[in-house]
């Protein structure tokens, strides 16, 4: 009996440790699948709020160089210089109130421009006084309109091109005129860069005669007397911030940003509303000159001279200054002097003559916006023309022609603006 006895107590008390060790077993399994499962959790949850935030590029030209590509459209790099090539570019940029396309990245890490637009057109001839109708006008009209506290020196091909097209002497300036170096680095005429515009190019031939291009891209030279439109290229520093915009043409890349409080501070360029109209700023200083950018009907210049004259009937210089003039606000009007001297040559001749108005139109050498429209300015071969401005090229119309015609009015650069950012979509609205 005392054996059996003992037999069944070492039973249950083995049964009893099997069981322990059970329990002890599933426990430390629910530990470690528990520490397992919440860890992984809280591993999980730890790296889902603390992702590596993509590095935001704010440096133009780091951004820029981010997008080099290797085929089709876009940013190439050649040796140590980026270049833009092809027609479908982002590479706008709005600067001093007006858009410019990006050509490339020089040697030095400046961001070279060039205009978007035809900024003005006249002859590029010479005389003992100045070596360049053009780089005179760009160096004395068009830089003074710039914000000037971001460029620096431009790097231009200088080499005398007659057959190949080389870029082996190159030279510094501070505002200049496209190469045809670069012209064909960025496509010929399928690039971004043909735009439908006759304009000039700052390369020459060995006999020099200047090169151009043609309004469907062709480059060509010419020893003939005309006057082409010309596109200013500039140069920014390396170390811009881009304040907004992807490059495209409804979102450009923008790096500065002004605050405006009075008319006198906006870049020459800018949008303006006034008296229901849109206008842009073609100078400013003292007083603001706008040129008007709303469609008006078409008009005769004169029936009988090509002197803009304010009180002969029948000729645009009255409608503009009588039935025009009575449409606008005229508190803020002044009445001012355009220039209407004869022009030949030299973007300077216009300034031989004017006549004081209320309302007048843009003559040679002022800042030009838009195409095909009437000037101011009369030739010099007969009393029936005045000049128009037509794909980037001066030509003769007679006086009896209807054609368009852009307003242009002059106001007290005083005046405070209201709101507006001053591109087309947000034009300053003024007090």
């Amino acid at each position: 009996m005392l054996k059996l006895y003992s037999g069944i107590m070492k039973k249950k008390k083995k049964l009893k440790l099997n069981k322990e060790n059970i329990f002890i077993a599933v426990s430390i399994i629910f530990l470690l699948g528990s520490t397992l499962f919440y860890g992984g959790r809280f591993i999980y949850f730890y790296r889902l709020e603390n992702v590596p935030k993509k590095e935001v590029i704010t440096n133009l030209n780091e951004l820029l160089i981010s997008k080099e590509v290797f085929a089709d459209d876009g940013l190439y790099k050649d040796d140590d210089v980026y270049y833009f090539k092809g027609k479908n570019v982002n590479n706008y940029l709005l600067y001093s109130g007006r858009i410019f396309r990006i050509v490339g990245i020089d040697s030095n890490g400046g961001i070279k421009l060039i205009s978007d637009e035809v900024s003005t057109v006249i002859y590029d001839g010479s005389d003992e006084n100045v070596d360049s109708y053009v780089d005179d006008w760009l160096n004395n009209v068009y830089l003074n309109t710039l914000n000037k506290d971001y460029l620096v020196d431009t790097l231009s091909c200088d080499d005398k091109i007659d057959n190949n097209i080389t870029c082996k002497n190159i030279v510094k300036e501070t505002i200049s005129s496209l190469s045809l170096y670069d012209y064909m680095k960025a496509g010929d005429v399928n690039s971004y860069l043909n735009s439908g515009n006759y304009f000039w190019l700052s390369s020459k031939k060995s006999d020099n005669t200047t090169w151009y291009i043609s309004n469907e891209g062709a480059s060509s030279t010419t020893s003939n007397k005309v006057s082409l439109g010309v596109r200013p290229v500039i140069t920014l520093k390396s170390d811009l911030v881009v304040v907004s915009g992807d490059g495209s043409i409804d979102d450009p890349y923008t790096i500065e940003n002004l605050v405006p409080t009075k008319l006198g501070d906006i870049y020459v360029g800018s949008y303006v509303t006034f008296s229901n109209h849109l206008f842009r700023v073609m100078s400013n200083g003292d007083t603001t000159r706008l040129v008007m950018m709303d469609e008006m009907d078409k008009h005769v210049f004169s029936t009988y001279t090509n002197v803009f004259e304010t009180t002969r009937k029948n000729s645009l210089a009255y409608y503009l200054n009588k039935d025009f003039y009575n449409t606008l606000n005229t508190d803020f009007l002044i009445k001012s002097e355009f220039y209407d001297g004869i022009y030949e040559r030299y973007y300077k001749e216009v300034e031989s003559d004017s006549v004081k108005a209320y309302v007048g139109l843009p003559s040679v050498g002022d800042i030009l916006f838009g195409d095909n429209y009437l000037l101011l300015t009369p030739t010099g071969e007969a009393t029936q023309a005045i000049y128009a401005v037509n794909n980037g090229r001066l030509s003769s119309v007679d006086i009896n022609e209807e054609y368009n015609y852009q307003p242009v009015i002059v106001l007290d650069s005083n005046i405070l603006i209201a709101s507006g950012s001053g591109t087309s979509s947000d034009s300053y609205i003024l007090k």
